[in-house]
Order: structure tokens, then sequence, then C-alpha cells
């Protein structure tokens, strides 16, 4: 084997060594890839999604999770009510959750005005004592009214 054909296999080696890294490197996907394929959310998602970032805009201290639920065909927000709030007298926390509650449902009808009052039900979720360490529904709003659980 002559000097000028080993050089060539070398050099032909070299160059193929560099075309199959650039490729690679090329093809290579970003592990979030599936994030950005194309999706088709509905109307109702946007009306759901700008009803909750209005009410983060307005200072709303409670900005509760809006979904539509087909099964039953209303609308279902779901918030948290603190630990020291279930300490307050009974008749201060139904008037503070029928506030909130009222406030998200007049602006989800802002984006659906065709919404009525037995159309939206608001569950509150809450540590039943100091020593819970899990979240219940303590509380949930239908038709206009607070219900304790």
């Amino acid at each position: 084997m002559t000097k000028a054909f080993r050089a060539l296999l070398i050099l032909c080696g070299v160059l193929l060594f560099a075309v199959g890294l650039l490729v690679g490197q090329q093809i290579q996907h970003s592990r979030y890839q599936k994030y950005f394929r194309p999706a088709n959310p509905t109307v109702m998602d946007f009306a759901t999604l700008r009803t909750e970032m209005n009410m983060l805009e307005s200072g709303s201290e409670r900005v509760p999770s809006i979904w539509w639920d087909g099964f039953h065909a209303h609308f279902v927000a779901r918030s948290s009510v603190k630990r020291a709030e279930m300490k307050q007298p009974l008749d201060e926390l139904r008037r503070k959750l029928s506030l909130d509650a009222f406030f998200a449902y007049e602006m989800l009808r802002v984006e659906i005005p065709e919404l009525t009052p037995s159309d939206f039900k608001m569950e509150f979720s809450g540590y039943r004592s100091d020593d819970a360490i899990e979240l219940s529904v303590v509380a949930e709003y239908v038709d206009g009214k607070i219900v304790f659980k």
C-alpha cells in the first residue's frame, strides 16, 4: 500500500466520521419536542383560561381552576380554603366563600353570557382539622348557595 493511498483512506475515514457527526447532531430531537405539536383547544378551553387569567389580574385572593364537566353538563370551579379560614365563624366563612364563588361565576359569565346559576358549581377544598394531612371538599357553591360538607 502506498503512502498516497493510505493518506487517501485516512482522509476518507476522517471525512466520513465528520459527516456522520454532523448528521447525528442534526437529527437529535429535544426532549420537549412533543410539546410543540399542534393542539386543538376548544373555545370553551379559552373561555375558562381567560376567566382564570382575568381573576388573577383583578387581584382576587382565591383563583379557582375552572372546567366544563361534560358528564354532569355544568361548569366546575375548584379552590382551596386556608387552615386559618377554617377556624373562622361559620357565617363569616359562608359569606367569604359565597362572595368568592359569585365573583368566579360572574367572571365566567363575561366569557360565556349564556351561563346560568344552575350551570355553575364551585367546590372548596380544605383541611378539616389542624392535624389533617388530606384535602377534602369542605363546602360547595350550588345554585347560589354555600353548602358545608
